[in-house]
């Protein structure tokens, strides 16, 4: 029987909601109580990686290359971190949202791999504020999906 990792995706069309900061302090957490946790940071952004002071390698692997070349593997981008447990799929600042493959299987199928389903225990996708592609792969791909927001009022009378 094949392994089977959770994956949550931490979404919200918004920007400024608090993705990243969810999607990091998640991963985190759930690191710390022993789970073999993968971030996988979609976000052109790259704010996972700063939020886990860290900087890839100038043209080093990232998780936006399955979205430009159809035999890139998710494997081939991950980092370890200074954290036990823990593991990165940095994003690619160049990678322009809106463009890529337009397989929206593409991510789910990177994750049901052995290098993956065999390393980790749970997969994190933090997502872009946008409804693209990288959006709809991480939707796709997901068991569950939290939506942080930022309770405000419609208007304010003053």
């Amino acid at each position: 029987m094949k392994r089977m990792v959770q994956t949550i995706v931490v979404s919200n069309r918004k920007g400024g909601t608090g993705k990243t900061t969810l999607s990091v302090n998640l991963a985190a957490e759930f690191a710390a109580a022993g789970s073999r946790v993968l971030l996988v940071d979609l976000d052109s952004q790259n704010h996972c990686a700063v939020g886990l002071g860290m900087k890839a390698a100038k043209g080093a692997p990232t998780a936006h290359d399955l979205f430009r070349d159809a035999n890139a593997t998710m494997d081939s981008a991950v980092l370890a971190t200074a954290y036990p447990y823990l593991s990165l799929v940095p994003a690619d600042p160049l990678f322009e949202h809106g463009s890529g493959l337009r397989d929206r299987g593409l991510l789910a199928r990177a994750l049901t791999k052995p290098a993956i389903t065999d390393a980790f225990d749970l997969v994190i996708l933090d997502t872009p504020p946008s409804l693209d592609i990288l959006l709809i792969n991480a939707l796709n791909a997901a068991h569950g999906v939290i939506v942080p927001s930022v309770p405000l009022p419609f208007h304010s009378k003053g």
